[in-house]
């Protein structure tokens, strides 16, 4: 429905031309002319997001934490711990959330992460747990039971973990992650099979925990075994 002034729909609608056409400046044009028509916490969030999605994220982060401070709902607590590198941070925002609703999967995987990344690997692997007690199928849950059995050496039970998860086509880091098991558990075949079919679009991937330096050499070393 048209808007007599140009308010939350028009921003929203504004938004999602700006992102699909990565123009930068209808993000300003449309900030420019809802800014005293949307309630302040969701012209942030609206915006916050678009710019985090363009990959300006210091300036998008920087708007959905004032969006968050404003109006401290659970949806923005997590967008927050969504696109902060602080683990420190991510920690204490999935905390409040849980403190509400100790089962709410999105605080329970933003905590999960941050125990890992924090080398606490047995309470992000209760986290884990409790994430697929509810969603057996859980992608992130079942791709981070994988990096801790990896983690542990357990490299065919790490296998398992990562073959579980339906995604297709199936990202280029997941596939380096199982590449690297049938490596290291001698299936030099199949290892072969997956690396010559990664190798050009490694650099490209997104979420590679590897360095893409490392990662290269790795794939180099199996085509070569």
């Amino acid at each position: 429905m048209k808007e007599a002034i140009p308010g939350y729909n028009t921003l929203c609608a504004m938004l999602m031309a700006a992102i699909a056409k990565h123009d930068r400046s209808a993000i300003d044009t449309a900030a420019e002319l809802t800014k005293e028509s949307v309630p302040r916490h969701i012209y942030l969030s609206l915006l916050g997001s678009a710019w985090c999605e363009l990959g300006n994220r210091m300036k998008g982060l920087a708007m959905l934490r004032e969006a968050a401070e404003i109006h401290s709902s659970p949806s923005l607590l997590l967008s927050v711990a969504g696109e902060t590198d602080d683990l420190e941070e991510k920690q204490n925002l999935a905390g409040r959330v849980l403190a509400d609703n100790p089962q709410d999967i999105d605080a329970l995987r933003h905590l999960a992460y941050a125990k890992y990344h924090q080398g606490d690997r047995e309470e992000a692997e209760r986290l884990i747990d409790k994430i697929l007690l509810t969603e057996a199928k859980n992608i992130f849950a079942l791709e981070y039971k994988g990096n801790i059995y990896f983690d542990a050496g357990e490299y065919g039970t790490a296998l398992e973990q990562y073959r579980k998860i339906a995604l297709k086509p199936m990202p280029v880091a997941l596939r380096f992650k199982i590449c690297h098991c049938y490596y290291l558990l001698g299936q030099l075949g199949k290892a072969r099979r997956i690396a010559k079919s990664i190798q050009d679009k490694v650099a490209l991937a997104n979420y590679l925990e590897a360095n893409v330096q490392s990662a290269s050499e790795l794939l180099t070393e199996i085509l070569n075994s």
